[in-house]
């Protein structure tokens, strides 16, 4: 508590120069001051740790190697729609899209650029972006942030990598047929497909496979050593409409092929 009997959560959500969007810190704000975050958050804490390093003591000392991340990913959405407040699920996914989109890219490149700079070795360093950063969708606001942020720091890693001989690429992807949303309910697709193609996009339904996108990468990384890409970006083709004839045909009279 402050001198002006404001809390520090009150303070931040008053002051201009947080430098937080403010939905975002009023989520913030009202996950803290529930008594769970006080009272079951540190126990919670310190026991999905201790389970962690269980799980990963038994999966090193077990001579078969497996994964189940199809049943992670269910036990995840089932424990967060039981016991995880809709704020605290906001939250959660911001932070996962901004994680895996931005930093975590960001993150990885500071390893390997250094070593390759270091080391004087020629390489690759190939970024998977989206068509969304030059087709803007609504209801895509984070995702999309964090897209083009992820090209604006390809684009000057570039940069700062000429001369070495490491060259940083983008490929920027359309739609492409994946797992990714399985796990969707249908009417979200039903409610984002008419307010996409009004803006004229997602015109067709076609979609590309993920062997698309790796010919795509592979393009980029065996292009001759004196030459670049910058960025490629890749899209489904339209289905082909069947030829139809432009003019009536007179009766008794066949259409010319």
């Amino acid at each position: 508590m402050s001198d002006t009997g404001l809390s520090v959560w009150e303070l931040m959500a008053v002051d201009p120069a947080v430098p937080m969007d403010p939905a975002a810190l009023r989520l913030v704000i009202r996950d803290q001051r529930r008594w769970s975050r006080t009272y079951v958050y540190p126990w919670l804490r310190v026991g999905s740790r201790v389970l962690v390093t269980l799980i990963v003591c038994g999966k090193r000392a077990c001579p078969v190697r497996f994964a189940a991340h199809g049943v992670m990913d269910r036990l995840c959405l089932w424990f967060l729609r039981r016991f995880v407040s809709q704020d605290a699920v906001s939250l959660l996914v911001r932070h996962f899209i901004v994680e895996t989109n931005l930093l975590g890219p960001m993150l990885l490149c500071r390893r390997i650029v250094g070593r390759l700079r270091a080391e004087r070795k020629p390489g690759d360093i190939v970024f998977i972006s989206s068509d969304a950063t030059q087709h803007k969708r609504p209801s895509l606001a984070t995702y999309l942030s964090t897209k083009a942020g992820l090209e604006a720091f390809a684009q000057t890693l570039a940069l700062e990598s000429e001369g070495v001989g490491v060259r940083s690429s983008v490929v920027r992807v359309g739609p492409t047929l994946t797992g990714f949303a399985d796990d969707w309910d249908l009417t979200i697709f039903e409610e984002l497909m008419p307010r996409w193609q009004r803006f004229g996009i997602q015109r067709h339904w076609n979609v590309m496979q993920p062997d698309d996108v790796a010919r795509a990468v592979v393009t980029v990384v065996t292009a001759p050593a004196h030459m670049w890409v910058p960025i490629v970006e890749v899209q489904p083709n339209p289905p082909v409409e069947p030829a139809t004839c432009s003019r009536p045909v007179p009766p008794g009279r066949r259409p010319r092929p």
